[in-house]
């Protein structure tokens, strides 16, 4: 019988995988992230929600296993991030990508790469109910790393750009490049729908030849959903009391994308937060821990000076070891100084005054 799971490759901050395990607790899922914070966020969603069938892993998914640079983006939410580097011919010419404020990576980390099936062999799965790719113009090629087990994905979505003209990364592949790759590789796209209101990329819902993806959808509890839901830009819903009625389609679009706009910022924000939270917990192991051997270092020098039966000028190795406590002494003031004065220290003050505050 196989072993089976549900894949959510460029997991985010959890809006598909953590809402669909909690609709399905007797499934198994496995979501990939690479940015250390966001990986953070969803293990403290997990635990949070107490998904014991979810498992992540801090990863990116590409064809050629290894270590690479990796863009972050540490805005909105952090969602433009990627293996690749942007296009700038067409960040430049594209109308819709030049109205975007967001398209700029803040800086580069490295990553461990592997492919998609050996983190199935790994995991312990051989088959894939669902896989959802976001990865950020590696989709194709995170598809195409299942290798083998390609036929044996009942059917998933991914993101794509349409045409030459507004492709977000360099080189990446299209929206041909992807309905060709499916039809060889038996699955057929039963969907497909915009990601903007320029069509610059979609998402492409496929599934493999032989299964029915309504019943799919149906089993999965894949409806209600919102990533998978999608974005319907060609129907602006009713009522919308607060617009006034004379509101154009595009007029709404603003709105709706300015509120999806706030919800990334506080995503990103939160996010931001978990990680400071750890660097302020790690900086303060760090701190007790000099301050403890500080003290028992002069403790030590102390007891020498007490306890020594002859001036120190006539027993040079005492002489010696003292001059040596004494310069580690030096050493320890000086990265207990350090590390206040680090980035890092100055940057979590404002969260240790409120930890600080809260306690009272």
């Amino acid at each position: 019988m196989a072993n089976s799971c549900i894949l959510d490759i460029g997991a985010n901050n959890g809006e598909f995988i953590l809402p669909l395990a909690a609709r399905l607790p007797w499934m198994q899922f496995l979501g990939v992230e690479p940015i250390p914070e966001l990986f953070d966020i969803l293990e403290a969603k997990r635990t949070e929600l107490n998904l014991p069938a979810v498992q992540f892993r801090r990863l990116a998914i590409d064809e050629v296993p290894g270590r690479a640079r990796f863009n972050v983006s540490r805005h909105a939410d952090l969602g433009v991030s990627s293996l690749l580097d942007f296009d700038t011919t067409s960040l430049q010419k594209n109308e819709y990508w030049q109205g975007r404020s967001d398209l700029y990576f803040d800086e580069e980390i490295e990553v461990e790469v592997v492919r998609l099936d050996t983190l199935l062999e790994t995991a312990g799965f051989d088959h894939v109910d669902f896989i959802k790719i976001d990865a950020q113009g590696v989709d194709l090629r995170v598809l195409a790393s299942l290798g083998k087990y390609l036929s044996a994905v009942d059917g998933g979505m991914l993101e794509v750009s349409t045409t030459r003209n507004s492709v977000l990364y360099q080189n990446e592949p299209l929206l041909h490049d992807v309905l060709n790759f499916l039809a060889a590789h038996n699955f057929e796209p039963y969907a497909i729908k915009s990601n903007d209101p320029a069509g610059a990329e979609v998402n492409v819902f496929f599934n493999r030849h032989g299964v029915d993806w309504q019943a799919m959808e149906q089993r999965l509890q894949l409806r209600g959903i919102a990533l998978y839901d999608g974005r319907h830009y060609w129907h602006v819903p009713s009522p919308l009391p607060e617009l006034p009625a004379e509101a154009s389609a595009p007029v709404v679009h603003q709105h709706v994308a300015r509120a999806r706009h706030l919800v990334a910022e506080n995503a990103a924000s939160w996010a931001r937060v978990v990680h400071w939270k750890k660097e302020v917990a790690r900086l303060g192991r760090e701190k007790d821990a000099l301050t403890v051997q500080l003290a028992e270092q002069k403790n030590e020098l102390t007891a020498r000076r007490t306890v020594a039966p002859a001036p120190l000028g006539d027993n040079v190795p005492l002489a010696a070891e003292l001059v040596h406590m004494q310069q580690n002494e030096q050493s320890m003031r000086l990265e207990i100084a350090a590390l206040r004065d680090s980035t890092s220290w100055r940057v979590t003050a404002p969260l240790r005054a409120l930890k600080s505050l809260i306690s009272r």
